[in-house]
């Protein structure tokens, strides 16, 4: 189990630091919770590794999030719905990212647990508003704002980025 660094404010309103061991970063949250502590930041003593796979399109990831959505909400089990979402895809690296995900739940991970060992692929916020919905008991909803938002937000960088190559160069003379 790793070490997880922790700067917490106590009952009183003191700053109290140090290292609590625990699974994952939501134990350890617990655990100071357990401890009437309220923690301001929480981190890993361990080396945070990435693995790095082929870029995936933000517009590919967002329609996965959309179906995922679409099919625990149909009632097919999480597991069997990532088998078939990484058979479906045509995308390497996102059939690579997807088996990984599928085998660390069957190892009992939660699914942003499973996800954010690939941060750079699905980001920081959609695992964040997963791992909400998770815990909250509303993935499908969750997962629904998360595609939502992924959507308008690569729809608004493709603005932006159109309207940068559309600016005219000034060039001083």
């Amino acid at each position: 189990m790793p070490d997880f660094s922790y700067t917490a404010r106590d009952a009183s309103g003191q700053k109290v630091s140090g290292v609590v061991v625990a699974v994952n970063e939501g134990e350890a949250a617990a655990s100071l919770s357990a401890r009437e502590l309220f923690p301001l930041q929480l981190s890993t003593d361990q080396p945070r590794t990435t693995t790095r796979v082929p870029r995936v399109r933000t517009q590919m990831v967002a329609t996965m999030y959309g179906q995922l959505a679409a099919l625990l909400r149909s009632g097919v089990p999480l597991l069997r719905s990532i088998r078939v979402l990484r058979d479906q895809t045509s995308h390497a690296g996102l059939a690579l990212i997807l088996d990984d995900v599928h085998d660390q739940l069957e190892d009992g991970r939660s699914l942003a647990d499973s996800m954010s060992k690939y941060d750079r692929a699905f980001g920081e916020l959609a695992i964040s508003v997963i791992r909400a919905g998770e815990e909250g008991g509303f993935l499908e909803q969750a997962l629904d704002r998360v595609a939502l938002f992924t959507e308008q937000q690569d729809d608004l960088k493709s603005r932006v980025m159109g309207a940068i190559d559309n600016l005219p160069i000034y060039v001083p003379g």
